[in-house]
């Protein structure tokens, strides 16, 4: 199960619980799409909740290389200012060491709570503000979110 908040414009937030059906994943692409379509660049959080939202169904992998293949992966690069991952704690020992900018080619990361994405974007403000895109709203966003959590 996966949901969106577009409160943000520049922001592409998906926050992901449970294991990903390919229906699901389908869904999650054409969240992708429609904001790559705007053609206005953006900063990309996915927020995964539990282990299992880390899963993925058969044919997913195979369905997300045909979509970069396809064009995605170009608009990414161009479009995506930074793509932050938030996994869960107990997950993040096993996925530190995956590279975003290795398989995007964005800046961004993995990491284990909110708190470490908001050091990392406040770390990195060259990277939002050279798109205009203003890193005190994420923030603010992220921290409401975090704290509506608790």
């Amino acid at each position: 199960m996966f949901s969106t908040n577009q409160s943000i414009e520049a922001v592409l937030l998906l926050e992901f619980s449970g294991q990903q059906s390919l229906e699901d994943h389908q869904l999650v692409i054409a969240q992708w799409d429609k904001k790559l379509l705007q053609e206005q660049p953006f900063i990309a959080i996915r927020i995964y909740h539990d282990a299992q939202s880390l899963i993925h169904s058969q044919g997913i992998g195979k369905l997300t290389r045909a979509w970069l293949k396809d064009s995605a992966a170009i608009k990414i690069q161009h479009l995506v200012s930074a793509m932050i991952n938030i996994v869960p704690g107990a997950s993040y020992d096993a996925m530190k060491h995956m590279s975003v900018e290795a398989v995007f080619k964005v800046p961004g990361g993995i990491f284990k709570d909110t708190d470490d994405a908001i050091a990392w974007l406040q770390s990195n403000v060259d990277v939002c503000n050279k798109h205009g895109i203003a890193i005190e709203h994420i923030v603010q966003a992220l921290n409401a979110r975090a704290e509506s959590e608790q």
